[in-house]
Formats: C-alpha cells, sequence, structure tokens
C-alpha cells in the first residue's frame, strides 16, 4: 500500500512538472497527437545533446529532467529503472540510450 501512494505522488508530481514546463515553453508540433516526451539528462552527455538535436531537427515538444541536479526527476529516473543516460519516454515507451531508430518508431516518425 505505501507503494501504491508514492507511486501515486510521484505521479501526480510528474503530471504537475510536465504542466508547469509546457505552460512556459513555445507550442511545438508533437508527432503522433499529443504524445508526452520526456528527456532523463545530465549536462555532460553527449548523447543527450544528440537527442535534444533530434527533437529539434523534428520539431518534438519535451520535458528535460536533470538527474544529477533535480532530486525529484533522480526519483522518477530511479522508478523507471534507469541505468544510464539518456533515458527517453515516449508516451507509455521508455527507449535507453540514444537510440534514433527507436525514438522514430516511438514518435510516429
Amino acid at each position: 500500500m505505501k507503494k501504491l501512494l508514492i507511486f501515486a505522488a510521484l505521479v501526480a508530481i510528474a503530471w504537475f512538472a510536465w504542466n508547469k514546463f509546457t505552460s512556459v515553453a513555445a507550442p511545438q508540433r508533437t508527432a503522433g497527437a499529443d504524445v508526452e516526451v520526456v528527456l532523463y539528462a545530465t549536462d555532460w552527455c553527449g548523447y543527450c545533446r544528440k537527442a535534444k538535436e533530434f527533437f529539434a531537427k523534428n520539431g518534438i515538444a519535451y520535458v528535460e529532467l536533470d538527474i544529477e541536479k533535480d532530486g525529484h526527476a533522480r526519483q522518477m529516473y530511479q522508478h523507471l529503472d534507469g541505468r544510464g543516460v539518456p533515458l527517453i519516454v515516449v508516451g507509455e515507451t521508455v527507449v535507453r540510450g540514444y537510440d534514433e531508430a527507436a525514438l522514430k518508431l516511438a514518435l510516429g516518425l
């Protein structure tokens, strides 16, 4: 029961964070209707930069969460069994590492 409450709290916090970020950012096209894209990253990660370039090139709106600077982001990353960066969540699909083919498939590109 305690794990369920913690999970529900994390989902609620993620939803509020998502709304906060999307209300500030300029709207962009997201492939496949209204798919939520979350990038778990670090400042030093070259593959995280490649993922951001891919999103920019394809006009994909996303939320970037730095797992080293944001404790809540780190908790959500760990909940997803994160073991490296980037970890990208597209809707309900988790893409581990920078995999352009997997991203295109998940985004419907």
